[in-house]
């Protein structure tokens, strides 16, 4: 997500930051580094996993958050410019500088592009921030609506579709046709190596931009409507309204993350749509903003933050102690002292924090690293 795209919104006739926005970002940033780096990752609560296949966990609400928040974010830093000349040029010069950074992250860890992952985090929000952008800039809001549902529905009606392999299970994890897509396009060299459905594949990035739509959708409820109650209440009731569609949903196309499935976009769709209600209500409205402060520090600089946190590892695993290296001897220290499961929560917030006094440096001097 760029980081100017969370540009200031304008209530009561004044610049002012949307400090929900900032601060659900930050929120997000710091989430998704802390299960991204477990003391041990074989000792993690519950939560802080991924569903295995099927479901949600509050980790799997992380990434489409992320989406999410880049859709609100072309609203408020594109909605006054949807005339200017250039702005698709600008969104496309962004997607390849993230795809870039992605496949540079890729091959830090593994120096070898004969096997370069094609597909990531930053790959797909590349993809579906420049296709966002492209139909915010060309189409009204009730275009945008048709286009969400259109993109639900034909997504699920793609995996009906007859391909070599197919099995009566239309969502199985080794025969769906997003893995066959993604293998037959890319093959298994260039997809993610733990699991035979790429869980950023290509096909499902389709769902990914309705992900994307509905934070325009929050977007415009916050642009276009004056009252803060209204606005709270609008958000919060869509919110509703998506997550019961996503469990109603989930009867015929399973709540699940790395297929993307329709149900899992309205399920998590809503939580963002009602997180994001709340947080305006409490950080814009009631202005409560400065308490979590913190917060900002990550949500001011997010994309810079998330490609430290994915490469810093490599270079703290250098740092050997007895038997341990990198996080796991501070893992390995805390669990003399502490059950595994929390010592290992506790050796990623110590991580968390690391990154955190990086990021500080840069917002104490106002320097936001853009995209």
């Amino acid at each position: 997500m760029p980081d100017q795209s969370s540009a200031a919104a304008q209530p009561a006739g004044k610049a002012a930051r949307l400090q929900s926005l900032d601060l659900l970002r930050g929120f997000t940033i710091a989430a998704m580094i802390l299960v991204n780096t477990p003391g041990d990752g074989d000792h993690v609560y519950h939560p802080l996993t991924h569903a295995e296949w099927n479901g949600c966990t509050p980790t799997d609400v992380i990434f489409p958050g992320f989406i999410f928040m880049a859709g609100v974010s072309i609203v408020f830093a594109l909605g006054k410019k949807r005339q200017s000349p250039g702005m698709l040029l600008k969104a496309l010069r962004r997607m390849l500088t993230l795809i870039a950074i992605g496949w540079g992250i890729n091959l830090v860890y593994h120096f070898d592009p004969a096997h370069l992952r094609f597909p990531g985090v930053l790959q797909r929000i590349a993809l579906v921030y420049f296709i966002a952008t492209f139909l915010f800039l060309k189409l009204e809001a009730r275009q945008l609506r048709l286009v969400s549902w259109g993109l639900l529905a034909g997504y699920y009606l793609l995996f009906w579709l007859p391909f070599p392999g197919k099995g009566v299970d239309l969502f199985d994890p080794q025969h769906n046709i997003v893995a066959y897509v993604d293998h037959t396009l890319f093959g298994a060299g260039h997809l993610y190596q733990w699991a035979y459905t790429d869980p950023c594949g290509l096909l499902s990035t389709l769902p990914a931009i309705a992900t994307a739509l509905l934070g325009i959708e929050a977007g415009n409820i916050l642009k276009q409507t004056s009252d803060p109650t209204a606005k709270t209440a609008q958000l919060l009731r869509t919110g509703l309204l998506l997550t019961a569609g996503g469990l109603l949903a989930d009867f015929i196309f399973p709540i699940n993350k790395p297929l993307w499935s329709s149900a899992y976009v309205l399920y998590t769709g809503g939580i963002c749509m009602s997180c994001l209600g709340i947080s305006f209500w409490y950080f814009d409205v009631r202005q409560y903003g400065r308490r979590f402060w913190p917060l900002l520090v990550f949500g001011t600089n997010a994309i810079f933050a998330y490609v430290v946190a994915e490469v810093l590892p490599k270079f703290v695993n250098m740092i050997v102690i007895g038997h341990a290296r990198g996080l796991h001897i501070v893992y390995a220290a805390l669990a003399a002292v502490c059950a595994p499961e929390l010592a290992s929560v506790l050796a990623a917030m110590a991580f968390v924090g690391l990154v955190w006094m990086m990021m500080l440096l840069l917002y104490k001097r106002g320097i936001i690293i853009k995209v």
